[in-house]
């Protein structure tokens, strides 16, 4: 009878050390209403507006691309409005209600202060 050497037993995975949290900057974002954006007679054109006027204000206070998201609802749920909100704005714990996309310029300082 043959008596086969133990086998050594593999080492063990070094584990990693759990790694500190940290802080990562992330764009500037917008939320809408998606539930306002399906009501509103001119979501798309509504958006389209937010979303250039976003850009100009980006560039004109200096920070980075502006994110616009479409969320789920707000909770507001204005007649033929849009409610628009961001970090800005959600501090201060108020949203903004979009009607026309005239209004996008008067906004947007409000919405992404500089």
């Amino acid at each position: 009878m043959v008596i086969e050497p133990e086998r050594a037993p593999e080492p063990l995975r070094r584990r990693r050390a759990a790694a500190a949290p940290r802080l990562v900057p992330l764009r500037p974002t917008v939320l809408l209403c998606g539930k306002c954006l399906k009501r509103c007679d001119d979501g798309k054109a509504l958006r389209r507006a937010l979303k250039d006027g976003a850009k100009v204000r980006a560039a004109e206070v200096g920070l980075k691309k502006v994110r616009i998201v479409k969320a789920g609802c707000l909770g507001l749920c204005p007649k033929g409005a849009l409610v628009v909100a961001s970090a800005a704005t959600l501090a201060s714990g108020e949203a903004v209600l979009l009607r026309d996309a005239s209004e996008v310029a008067a906004v947007l300082p409000r919405l992404l202060p500089g």
